[in-house]
């Protein structure tokens, strides 16, 4: 019972999980899905497409578009509450940034840069994209300029003769994915993370740096790091530090054949201690219904047993011949005693 608890708890987890991360292809199929954009049309179009979808998909941390012409346009969050558009174009060689603050009076001039060195069309997002002709996924990455780590789905958009006009991309930051599992209610004691097919880790609860190579079995499972990612749902139980626990991988489609994992870990004790306490409530409530039902029976006992006690003594007087009439008895509730009584 303890083990369907936790599986039902876990599935749900990895639906939220799933539904989180497909906001990336959801966002960029929109995108993708409207007219191209001319090379020499004005940049405040793109710019609207992308604010429109970063604002529709509130979990993602850009959304950018990079052309074959080396141009950039990307709009991001750098807090919960505020906007910022990121445009650069290549020219004579170097890349010239501005970047500029949405607030309610307008635009407001951030930062500019004479030369950033970045050219989109390097980039790891870019190429896969273009190998692909349709969407693609990085493995985490730092974000250039950010020094925050990532992942980005990104997307080919293709001119009427197939040919590359660039790339869109939506983004996820590790630490808003990490925040994320880590509201999560799994159990008191649980722990839900998110891996790539490489078991690569990209989300954990304590999740909060990225300067190493992350691996679930620096976490709590490595009976889960070593399960298959080829099964949906995989229930096991494991042993951390000598406490059992249960741990599942749920495998899910990101992208057609491609597909990540929910692992989820939990003491087992969170879940039949649950059940444990049911079943003590459950006795105590037992114990209470037994200990009234006799109090019940002793009482109505006494009831029965004082009408026929005087009966009887009744009729041992008129055995003895003493026929005074005494006083009446109490009469009994019982319809056959108070009629004997009579």
């Amino acid at each position: 019972l303890a083990g369907d608890l936790f599986a039902e708890v876990s599935r749900r987890t990895a639906a939220r999980t799933q539904d989180l991360l497909l906001e990336a292809p959801r966002g960029l199929d929109t995108l993708a899905g409207l007219s191209p954009l001319a090379a020499d049309e004005p940049s405040g179009e793109l710019e609207g497409r992308l604010l429109a979808t970063l604002r529709a998909h509130e979990r993602l941390a850009w959304v950018s578009y990079g052309d074959a012409r080396g141009a950039f346009t990307g709009v991001y969050r750098p807090t919960p509450d505020s906007l910022r558009v990121n445009r650069s174009v290549i020219a004579f060689g170097r890349t010239v940034l501005d970047e500029h603050d949405l607030d309610g009076a307008g635009r407001r001039l951030f930062r500019h840069e004479d030369d950033t060195g970045y050219d989109p069309r390097t980039r790891e997002w870019y190429r896969a994209a273009a190998r692909s002709r349709g969407r693609a996924w990085t493995s985490p990455y730092v974000f250039f300029g950010q020094g925050v780590p990532g992942i980005t789905c990104a997307r080919a958009q293709l001119g009427p003769q197939g040919n590359l006009l660039g790339v869109y991309t939506a983004d996820f930051d590790l630490r808003t994915l990490s925040a994320f599992v880590r509201s999560l209610s799994l159990s008191p004691g649980g722990a839900v993370f998110v891996l790539t097919p490489e078991r690569r880790l990209i989300a954990h609860p304590r999740l909060r740096a990225f300067d190493r190579a992350l691996a679930a079995q620096d976490f709590l499972a490595p009976a889960v790091a070593g399960g298959g990612l080829d099964e949906r749902f995989r229930l096991m139980r494991v042993d951390v530090e000598g406490v059992p626990h249960f741990a599942s991988v749920t495998s899910f489609a990101v992208d057609g054949e491609l597909r990540w994992a929910v692992g989820a870990i939990a003491p087992e004790r969170d879940f039949l201690g649950a059940i444990e306490d049911d079943n003590r409530v459950s006795l105590w409530i037992a114990l209470g219904a037994l200990v009234l039902a006799v109090l019940v029976a002793v009482a109505l006992a006494g009831r029965v047993s004082r009408p026929l006690e005087r009966i009887a003594g009744e009729m041992e007087a008129v055995g003895r011949f003493e026929l005074e009439r005494p006083a009446l008895p109490e009469s009994s509730f019982f319809r056959e005693i108070a009629l004997m009584q009579r």
